[in-house]
């Protein structure tokens, strides 16, 4: 909605060992999908992967990202944001003026920091509750039917200063 039409995903784990880094990452292709926008996360090294959050590795990927053109990366969670964020202002590299930033779970130092982080929030009580639940279940039931239990509990863009309209 804001005009930004070359985007990438960012995580700094392997998407085919944490389902729930993945499932994001699912979404996010499926939003892309749905606007008819292209996945740019595989222009950095071929995946949406960032093996550390080493000083150096952050500059160069936020170097790489700001030549190539991509105007808004997706983190796969608040705290690789903002150790985003953190880099790019020691290369000033504005955040959101060169690129809007968007993290995933709203801790509380997405609205202490400057600009205040953009995110994702998540309901954690729902998804404790939810477990919790589906956990009784599972030992109330005198089998085990070896189906995972999969819930989709809603979550809520949170935008801050973090994202420019790109239009």
């Amino acid at each position: 909605a804001l005009g930004h039409t070359k985007i990438t995903y960012l995580s700094t784990v392997d998407l085919l060992e944490n389902t729930s880094v993945r499932d994001r990452y699912l979404g996010y292709l499926k939003a892309l999908h749905e606007q008819h926008l292209q996945d740019y996360s595989a222009d950095f090294g071929g995946q949406p992967l960032l093996r550390s959050l080493e000083v150096a590795d952050v500059q160069e990927y936020l170097k790489e990202v700001k030549r190539s053109g991509v105007t808004c990366i997706i983190a796969e969670n608040d705290v690789v944001a903002l150790r985003l964020l953190s880099e790019a202002k020691k290369l000033k590299v504005n955040i959101p003026e060169d690129i809007s930033l968007i993290g995933f779970d709203n801790i509380q130092m997405t609205d202490l920091v400057s600009p205040q982080l953009t995110t994702i929030q998540q309901d954690f009580y729902q998804i404790g509750y939810l477990a919790a639940e589906s956990l009784l279940t599972q030992i109330n039931q005198q089998q085990n039917s070896g189906k995972h239990l999969s819930k989709i509990v809603p979550i809520e863009l949170i935008i801050r200063e973090s994202v420019k309209d790109s239009l």
